[in-house]
């Protein structure tokens, strides 16, 4: 393979069909993939405005936040998000001491649930109305990353299937799946990020 087949942006490839609860509940087309970065796993139950996390991710002051609920399809775990759970950061967490996070408005959290991170958001009021659009991963419309993707999501195709780019050293990312109109679905956490190569 010659070095011009090699291409700069990692892609963002994944499946919403196969041995899983996606191929049941998204295998249609028009949902919307949102790639955003990388939340945090609550580490203990709390009802104030400090929650203890597994890591920081990549979470930053100002930056909203959806508790995503963990449930089971039959073995798979899923995050359910909860747009009546969206918190604000409201301090620097690389200053932060053992993991933890300070927000407001106050939320009950649960150990082991996702707080899927949406960034600044653009909404105008997005503790109950959030735009979605405060991710600051960019998304491509093409594998050499010339074309900006023209809406901050992906949409699947028929079978439930979606492939686009993002950024050079983006090598996991979370994604939001929602339906056709914006309704929330599903979280994913981590999803790895394949390598951008033309086959």
């Amino acid at each position: 393979m010659s070095l011009t087949n090699i291409i700069t942006k990692p892609m963002l490839r994944g499946t919403l069909t196969g041995a899983g609860p996606w191929q049941t509940l998204f295998a249609k087309a028009g949902q919307r993939i949102y790639p955003f970065q990388i939340g945090a796993m609550v580490r203990a139950d709390s009802s104030g405005t400090t929650v203890s996390t597994h890591g920081l991710g990549e979470i930053r002051q100002n930056d909203y936040l959806i508790v995503c609920a963990e449930t089971f399809y039959g073995d798979s775990p899923m995050f359910v998000p909860n747009l009546g759970r969206v918190t604000k950061v409201t301090s620097d967490p690389t200053v932060a001491t053992d993991d933890t996070l300070t927000i407001a408005p106050a939320i009950t959290v649960l150990s082991n649930e996702w707080l899927l991170c949406i960034g600044p958001d653009g909404g105008a009021n997005p503790l109950s109305v959030p735009l979605l659009d405060g991710s600051t991963i960019n998304l491509f419309a093409d594998n050499a990353g010339n074309n900006a993707n023209a809406n901050p999501y992906f949409l699947t195709a028929s079978n439930g299937n979606f492939r686009g780019w993002v950024d050079d050293g983006v090598e996991a990312c979370d994604l939001l799946i929602t339906d056709d109109s914006g309704g929330v679905r599903m979280a994913i956490p981590l999803k790895q990020v394949g390598p951008g190569i033309v086959q």
